[in-house]
C-alpha cells in the first residue's frame, strides 16, 4: 500500500508538471505514462492497455495555453493505479475491476480540469508579484516566484492525485462489493468495446477536420506515384 502510495505521490507531481507547467513533451500522456507504471508494477500488459485506450479517449482533449480541459492524464494514471492496487480482484471478477476503474476515470478527469483553474488562479499572483519585482530590478526574486509556480504545479498533481487515489480505491472497493463475482463480460469483450470508442472518437477527429481533403489529395498522389513506378 505505501509503495503504491508513494508512487501515486510523485510521479502524480511529475505527470502534473508536465501536463500544465513544465517540460510538456508529452510523457505524462497515457500511451507513455501508463506503459511505464505498468513496466515499474510488473503489469505492462495492462499499462499498455490503458495507454492505447484512453490516449484515444483523450485525443480532443490538448492541454494547449489557458484553456480548460478534463486533465485525463493524471485521472488515466490515477484509474490505472488503483488497478494495480487490488491484485487480489482477479479472474471473473477483474472485468468489473477494469469497468468502473474507468469510469472513476473520465468522472474525475473533469474535477481535476477545475482543480487546474484553482492552481492557474494561485500562479496568477505569483506572476503579479514578480512583475513587480521586475519593475524593481530584482532578479532573485523573479526566479523564486517562477520556481514557486513550479512547486505549486508539482504540488498540485502530487495532492490530487493521493486524494483521487485514495476515494478512487475506497469506491472501487465498495462497488465491487455490491457486484457480482463472475462480470457477465470477459476480458476481451471489454477491450473491443473500449478500444470501439477510442478509435470513434479518432474518426471523428479526423473526418471532422476542414482540411481533409488535402489527406486523400496526397494519398491518391502517393498510390498513384506508386503503381507508376
Amino acid at each position: 500500500m505505501w509503495h503504491e502510495l508513494l508512487a501515486v505521490f510523485f510521479l502524480g507531481g511529475f505527470f502534473g508538471l508536465d501536463t500544465t507547467a513544465a517540460w510538456q513533451v508529452l510523457f505524462s500522456h497515457p500511451l507513455f505514462a501508463c506503459v511505464l507504471v505498468g513496466l515499474l508494477f510488473g503489469q505492462p500488459q495492462l499499462g499498455l492497455f490503458f495507454g492505447i485506450i484512453f490516449e484515444l479517449i483523450w485525443l480532443y482533449d490538448i492541454p494547449v495555453g489557458g484553456s480548460k480541459f478534463p486533465e485525463g492524464n493524471l485521472s488515466t494514471f490515477i484509474g490505472l493505479m488503483i488497478v494495480l492496487s487490488l491484485p487480489s480482484v482477479s479472474g471473473d471478477s477483474q472485468p468489473w475491476l477494469i469497468l468502473v476503474s474507468s469510469i472513476y476515470v473520465l468522472i474525475i478527469a473533469y474535477f481535476l480540469g477545475v482543480t487546474i483553474s484553482w492552481m492557474r488562479k494561485m500562479n496568477r499572483h505569483l506572476v503579479e508579484k514578480a512583475d513587480r519585482f521586475a519593475e524593481e530590478g530584482n532578479e532573485k526574486k523573479i526566479e523564486r516566484m517562477h520556481l514557486l509556480s513550479v512547486f505549486n504545479a508539482y504540488l498540485h498533481g502530487a495532492f490530487w492525485a493521493v486524494i483521487f487515489y485514495l476515494t478512487g480505491l475506497f469506491l472501487t472497493e465498495k462497488v465491487l462489493h455490491y457486484l457480482p463475482n463472475k462480470a457477465p463480460f470477459t476480458m476481451d469483450q471489454l477491450q473491443t468495446v473500449f478500444l470501439a470508442t477510442g478509435l470513434v472518437v479518432m474518426f471523428d477527429l479526423f473526418f471532422s477536420r476542414k482540411n481533409i481533403v488535402y489527406f486523400f489529395l496526397g494519398l491518391i498522389c502517393g498510390i498513384g506515384l506508386g503503381i507508376i513506378l
